[in-house]
């Protein structure tokens, strides 16, 4: 196994990227300090890994011995970290994630486990290592396969790399559907609820569909496999990207090279999400009294091959 983890400390270019990460994690842990805003992160959740991936691939030219130097496969994994990013900053943008007041509703419940604003010295200490540390840490590990693969003798792109890419796009599109599904029954949800709040004696809506706003959550398209598909896509298009670490030493593959420092991200992201969606469920199973039913019959993350059966409801 290749846990140089180390020895990244020691690279004299890479210590500006670390640099770059305390002062970003230390910025952000000051602001929530002083706005006692705690979202800032959702803010830059899709906009650091760019960042990162750019300076990846700009040290990567400007250390490159000659024209002859083969960048495809950075170039293309900056494409793809750039395009998953642009997406969720445009889905974070719909949703007012941009908005200067605007704050994770699961902050809530998180803030009431704290005991907070009652009792500072806790919350804070896990706003800082939680917040600041570990989801700083996760966003400046997404794109490090970047540098492991730059930083290590590498193969010319090859059929596996192409493989990469289609699951990378696969992954992508199950994401992006989960997510403007579930943006187009919560803005019609909530339009319906407003067409009651007016009164309005017939709606637009038919019964089927007004049986699902009653409901209160999407069981229908993916939401039917999976209870959150769209963490599925993230998760897999993420270790799609630390897949290129494998492709990039095909030729000299072996077991114990299939693991090494860069996958931190990707198992820490997937341990985040698994811990995100306990909370966000706890709040589900308090609204909507049928949630339990569904969360029974349907995967968390990884889908059943079974879909949910709302008819049954």
């Amino acid at each position: 196994m290749e846990f140089k983890f180390l020895s990244l400390f020691s690279d004299s270019t890479f210590k500006y990227f670390i640099i770059a990460y305390m002062v970003i994690a230390l910025t952000v842990w000051i602001y929530t300090l002083i706005t006692d805003n705690h979202s800032i992160m959702d803010k830059l959740w899709p906009l650091l890994p760019m960042f990162y991936s750019f300076g990846y691939l700009y040290t990567a030219i400007k250390s490159s011995p000659g024209p002859e130097t083969d960048l495809s496969r950075l170039k293309i994994m900056t494409f793809l970290i750039s395009l998953w990013g642009l997406r969720l900053a445009f889905i974070f943008y719909r949703r007012g994630y941009y908005k200067s007041d605007f704050e994770d509703h699961r902050w809530t419940q998180v803030k009431k486990r704290f005991n907070y604003p009652q009792e500072q010295f806790k919350f804070q200490i896990y706003n800082f290592f939680f917040m600041a540390l570990t989801q700083n840490l996760i966003l400046f590990g997404y794109p490090l396969p970047m540098w492991y693969i730059q930083t290590n003798r590498q193969d010319p792109f090859n059929y596996l790399d192409i493989l990469i890419l289609i699951w990378f796009f696969v992954f992508y599109i199950i994401e992006a559907v989960a997510d403007e599904q579930q943006w187009k029954f919560q803005s019609a949800k909530y339009d319906w609820i407003e067409e009651q709040k007016k009164g309005v004696s017939k709606s637009k809506y038919s019964p089927e569909e007004i049986k699902d706003f009653k409901r209160g959550f999407l069981v229908k398209g993916l939401f039917a496999y999976s209870r959150h598909p769209n963490y599925f896509g993230d998760i897999c298009l993420w270790w799609c990207i630390y897949a290129f670490t494998i492709s990039a030493h095909l030729s000299s593959v072996k077991f114990s090279s299939l693991f090494n420092y860069s996958m931190l991200s990707a198992l820490l992201m997937t341990i985040l999400f698994q811990l995100s969606v306990r909370v966000t469920e706890r709040i589900s199973i308090k609204k909507y009294p049928e949630y339990k039913n569904y969360q029974s019959k349907v995967g968390k993350i990884f889908p059943t091959f079974n879909p949910y059966s709302h008819k049954s409801d």
